[in-house]
Parts: structure tokens; sequence; C-alpha cells
């Protein structure tokens, strides 16, 4: 549905330790399922189980740090660090300072022109439709944690 070029390597993820971890059971950073996923991947929410005195998401293969449905992850795994926030019923493309990638290439080229790509890429008719339609599950994110990049709707 959502075929994202990815900025981020593999290889750095995997050393990471940060995705796909939670404090709480019902943090706010767990990724929502648009709807056409609950189709695809017969769940209505990602679970998770805790481990180790966090929550951790159940596709998550903790010895090997992969996913275990990667080809099939949902679009917010797929776009993050980029997220898309819904703030006074508008939806808006940010990007989360937690991420180490993130503020390790904060003022990069790269960064820029995958910022670039993903406006263009996002603000597509047939993507901005599905956006619109899944607006209710898009979240309002600490103003701390994230940096607001632009309005999509």
């Amino acid at each position: 549905m959502f075929k994202l070029r990815q900025l981020i390597k593999s290889d750095f993820c995997k050393k990471c330790f940060g995705c796909c971890r939670f404090k709480e059971k019902e943090s706010i950073w767990i990724p929502k399922l648009l709807e056409e996923e609950t189709y695809l991947l017969k769940i209505k929410k990602i679970k998770l189980e805790f481990k180790e005195e966090i929550f951790i998401c159940s596709f998550l293969k903790i010895d090997s740090n992969l996913c275990k449905i990667y080809k099939k992850r949902p679009f917010e795994c797929r776009l993050y660090p980029f997220l898309i926030e819904s703030k006074n019923s508008n939806l808006f493309l940010s990007l989360h300072k937690g991420c180490p990638f993130i503020r390790n290439n904060l003022d990069s080229k790269s960064l820029q022109n995958y910022i670039n790509y993903l406006n263009k890429f996002l603000k597509k008719s047939y993507y901005l439709s599905i956006l619109i339609k899944n607006k209710s599950i898009f979240s309002s994110y600490p103003q701390e944690e994230t940096i607001k990049l632009n309005k999509l709707v």
C-alpha cells in the first residue's frame, strides 16, 4: 500500500534498540494500524509483551532485533522516525527527535532530500485520501519530542 523508500539503513536500526519498545502499555508511540492494514494483518492493533521491564511489540524478535512482519509492517512503522501528527483537525508530517539517526543527521542534505521526497509522496491524491480516511488514528505527540515539518491536510 505505502511503498516508501527508506532513509535509514537496516544495519543502523538493528543496533539501536529504540524502536518497538515502550515504557507504558498504552504509549502514544505505539504504531496504529490503518483500516486497510487491519484486514491485511488480521489484527485490530499492535499487541505488546512485557519483557525485561519494558513493553515490546509482539512482532519484534528480541534476539536479532528484527521485525517478524518486516515486509508487511504497518505504515507508521515504515514511516518512522517520521510521524503523521494530528492537531486541530489537521494532519502534519513531523519528525521524532528521539531517533538517534535523526539526532546525528538533523542538518544533513540527505535528511532534507528525504523530507522533500516524503512531502511529495504523501501529498499524492491516493496516499492523501488514505491518510484522511484514517485521520482518527493519528496522535498529537509531545511538542518537545517532535519537529513539525509541514501541514499535509
